[in-house]
């Protein structure tokens, strides 16, 4: 995924930077708590998440990658 560096923010209802960063998560994966770092977009003007195209991909491709280096195959 290509980070972009502007996108509209629903919130100012705008379009403004972004600051990428990451973020701790907590999911139940099969019955137990998971812990993982998720890639977050930021609005550099009110500092509320946005969504931008591509993100809820790499997210979902991350969390894959850190449960099967954390419990491989199970």
């Amino acid at each position: 995924m290509k980070k972009v560096k502007r996108d509209f923010c629903i919130n100012c209802r705008k379009e403004t930077d972004i600051v990428w960063g990451k973020a701790e998560r907590t999911t139940n994966i099969k019955g137990k708590p998971f812990n993982y770092l998720e890639t977050v977009a930021v609005c550099k003007e009110c500092g509320q998440e946005m969504n931008p195209h591509g993100l809820i991909d790499l997210n979902i491709k991350e969390l894959e990658e850190q449960y099967q280096k954390t419990y491989g195959n199970k």
